[in-house]
């Protein structure tokens, strides 16, 4: 998807991205604007400008919730009817996370109420279909009305079908709700297509956006559900050394170059801490090696046992932010290390190998992450 965007600001240092639909919004305005009175073609480019900020206030609705409820948008991408904000995390099958997805259609519904009180009410009788010569105000009111209520649909990408996937997580876990919803989400998007065909361009416009919002999250799940056939032993590092975690970086090179492709797990009070692949201690060798190895390690995510599934351990370090989680045996002692780029490596791997020979994606899964 990222093809189908550009990005035209980072407003604290977040990518702003606009998508391409708004070009075909825009053909269609421009098409019907040649038709209008001067006048009457001002103002429909007015309330175009002014249906870009409302959906940029939906996204930053998404944004200040996610900070609010210390999640971290890493990405925002505009639509002309909503757009979509990436964090760092959205752990799965937790009310913050259904309510960083209700925060964008509450704030259009707000905003519609707010336009609506300050002036719209005369004007709001025809609000279900307002003519081209409506106030403005009307057109504010009904377009956020609209922003609103339509991504409250309960169908992936839009808020309302995360919002479902968020609930169903508990119940079937987050790969096998999202590939559910992304199913019912192309068939909604297609239908709408067709639908719009018939002379309803915003229907065209909404379809297309569904249709590739849902095809991306079938996309991504897809890998995820392959790879439950996977274990996390099946993947896991087990050339590591364990080192305290304040051993000198002089001694771990040393050792490193006595056993090459070791990398080390940190121990703090003899239990597991943090990682430091050998590959970043010699890419960092201009660093001080009176420095303790954890000033250059990662923090290890929960730990993970050797025969969970591939998807649930990579869905786990998501969920709590993690590059790589130790692996401890039914004793708990240390079996090896798991780093998450590894593990969606082997599940990109396995998906290609499956489209390869034609064979169906197995059934699981397991809680996941967007």
């Amino acid at each position: 998807m990222n093809r189908l965007t550009v990005t035209v600001a980072r407003p604290g240092g977040v990518p702003l991205r606009i998508h391409i639909s708004w070009l075909l919004l825009l053909g269609w305005v421009g098409w019907v604007a040649a038709g209008l009175p001067p006048q009457v073609a001002l103002k429909l480019l007015v309330l175009m400008l002014l249906l870009v900020g409302s959906v940029l206030a939906h996204e930053l609705a998404h944004a200040l919730a996610g900070r609010t409820l210390g999640l971290r948008a890493t990405a925002v991408t505009l639509y002309p009817f909503g757009g979509l904000s990436t964090f760092d995390r959205l752990p799965a099958g937790e009310a913050r996370t259904a309510l960083v997805f209700l925060a964008g259609p509450a704030a259009n519904l707000a905003v519609a109420a707010g336009f609506w009180l300050a002036g719209g009410r005369s004007a709001a009788v025809h609000l279900a279909a307002p003519a081209a010569g409506a106030p403005l105000v009307t057109w504010l009111v009904w377009s956020n009305l609209s922003l609103g209520l339509l991504n409250l649909a309960p169908i992936l990408p839009l808020d309302g079908g995360q919002v479902v996937r968020t609930l169903l997580a508990r119940r079937m876990g987050e790969l096998r709700a999202g590939r559910a919803l992304g199913m019912v989400g192309q068939v909604a998007g297609i239908v709408a297509l067709v639908w719009g065909l018939g002379g309803r361009p915003w229907l065209v416009l909404a379809g297309l956006i569904v249709l590739v919002g849902a095809t991306a999250e079938l996309q991504r799940v897809h890998p995820m559900i392959l790879a439950s056939t996977q274990r996390v032993r099946d993947v896991m590092r087990t050339a590591i050394l364990a080192v305290d975690a304040a051993t000198p970086l002089a001694e771990l090179r040393e050792t490193s170059r006595r056993l090459p492709g070791s990398d080390f797990v940190l121990l703090e009070h003899g239990h597991p801490c943090a990682y430091l692949p050998a590959a970043r201690l010699w890419r960092r060798a201009g660093v001080d090696g009176s420095a303790p190895a954890h000033s250059l390690a990662e923090p290890l995510g929960p730990p993970l046992g050797p025969d969970e599934p591939l998807a649930e351990a990579v869905a786990s370090m998501e969920r709590h932010g993690s590059n790589a989680s130790a692996v401890v045996d039914a004793r708990g002692a240390l079996a090896g290390v798991l780093p998450r780029s590894g593990a969606r490596r082997s599940m990109a791997l396995l998906e290609a190998l499956s489209r390869r020979s034609g064979r169906s994606s197995p059934e699981g899964g397991g809680p996941g992450d967007r």
